[in-house]
């Protein structure tokens, strides 16, 4: 088959990699919560599943088939599991477990999407209802409650606090805002605010805006026709070249590649 597809959705995104040339890759990880499940790339051989392997935020891991199977990945967004937890379980602090497993509704969830896909590779309400199950499986099952403490307690950011942060880098993208700015829309001091952020992001200051531009880019090259030398100015890259290697070290593509494998939209 030869061939690597991606396909975006609301909070997720649908990837098929059946590719042995695009197989060579780092260590990468992401915000992302992610199952990837394999199936046969033999000719003839019928869609099932025959792994499944659950990938948390923010573990490293490697994208690419195997030698006999193609990759079927399912990327979940972290307000989609919250929401889901919030409303499952009555807390969205979760801890994801992940590694390999042989749970068989995973699997036949996985062996539906396959099978779906091989009619046609597009949008549809059967996958994203089949999203939104996969998210719901995995909190109940593939994951565990944090004890949930008050915000004073943990020492992080409010979601108010998150919103406001995340509206003022996102209008400034291209030039983005300073530290003492930053610190400043929510009323702390630069030292506190960066010690707050840390615990509620996990990133500083300057991967928090990188985190951000990624984010944007992902959207100009699934909706917009800007080139990439234009869209790595718009998101305050210094050059098309820091934004591939940019984008490369957090997506795991290029994105040309990302772009490409888009395809025409519907």
């Amino acid at each position: 088959m030869d061939t690597c597809k991606v396909l975006p959705f609301r909070n997720s995104v649908l990837f098929f990699d059946d590719s042995p040339s695009l197989n060579e890759s780092v260590d990468h990880k992401h915000v992302e919560a992610q199952v990837t499940w394999y199936v046969p790339s033999t000719e003839g051989a019928r869609w099932a599943v025959s792994a499944t392997v659950i990938i948390p935020p923010w573990t490293p891991h490697r994208r690419g088939r195997t030698a006999t199977c193609a990759s079927l990945v399912l990327q979940l967004s972290p307000a989609l599991l919250q929401s889901t937890a919030a409303e499952l379980l009555g807390t969205p602090n979760i801890e994801l477990l992940g590694g390999a497993t042989a749970d068989p509704r995973l699997a036949q969830l996985g062996t539906s999407v396959a099978e779906e896909i091989q009619h046609a590779w597009c949008e549809s309400l059967f996958l994203e209802a089949i999203t939104q199950v996969v998210a719901g499986h995995l909190v109940r099952g593939h994951s565990r409650a944090r004890p949930r403490r008050h915000a004073a307690q943990e020492g992080r950011l409010s979601s108010r606090q998150l919103s406001d942060l995340r509206e003022l880098v996102e209008s400034r993208l291209e030039s983005p805002p300073s530290l003492s700015e930053m610190a400043g829309v929510l009323q702390l001091s630069p030292v506190r605010f960066v010690q707050l952020l840390k615990r509620s992001t996990r990133l500083g200051p300057h991967g928090y805006v990188t985190e951000r531009r990624i984010s944007r880019a992902r959207q100009l090259l699934e909706h917009s026709e800007l080139s990439l030398v234009e869209m790595a100015l718009a998101l305050g890259f210094s050059s098309q070249s820091h934004f591939t290697a940019m984008f490369h070290r957090k997506v795991g593509l290029t994105p040309a590649v990302y772009r490409r494998l888009l395809g025409p939209r519907l």
